[in-house]
């Protein structure tokens, strides 16, 4: 477990577990490179707050959110792997202005929500589970999203400004 923001962590081989962040943080940034290396790796995120990756984090193949909000900012990097929120709790991904997200993600059960900001990058699908989800898109402009990206089961919303 770590309990702060640290430069870099590498896992390497293995199935590991990496905690980041206390209960009782809030408005946590990771802007470190967390790499989970090969394996079946677990990320939790134990703040109960909103939980922001401003680095890398990459090599993951499971994350639980105790917050259920992720936002990222920086690289989410799933190197071919599918990332799984764990938990039937509704969740939260929002990709930032400045966020990538690459990979295939599976939010789990539960009423999700998925925010691709202004300048926001995902290279992969997202599926939403069951439950009712939602999907928010900012535009400023002409944006393509190839077929299969987002969940056919959720509702997709346009908006012109995303944080």
């Amino acid at each position: 477990m770590l309990d702060r923001n640290v430069a870099a962590v590498a896992l390497g081989d293995g199935d590991d577990s990496l905690t980041l962040g206390l209960p009782d943080q809030t408005g946590v940034v990771y802007d470190g490179t967390f790499d989970g290396g090969a394996g079946n790796d677990v990320l939790r995120f134990a703040s109960t707050g909103r939980v922001t990756i401003g680095g890398t984090v990459a090599g993951f193949v499971s994350m639980s959110l105790a917050s259920n909000e992720l936002v990222v900012e920086g690289t989410l990097d799933l190197a071919g792997d599918m990332l799984t929120f764990a938990g039937n709790d509704a969740q939260t991904l929002r990709v930032g202005l400045t966020g990538v997200v690459n990979g295939t993600i599976d939010m789990g059960a539960g009423d999700d929500l998925l925010e691709l900001g202004l300048g926001a990058t995902l290279n992969g699908t997202v599926s939403g589970g069951d439950g009712y989800d939602t999907d928010t898109v900012a535009l400023a402009g002409a944006r393509t999203l190839t077929a299969g990206v987002l969940p056919a089961s959720s509702v997709c919303r346009p908006r012109d400004r995303v944080a």
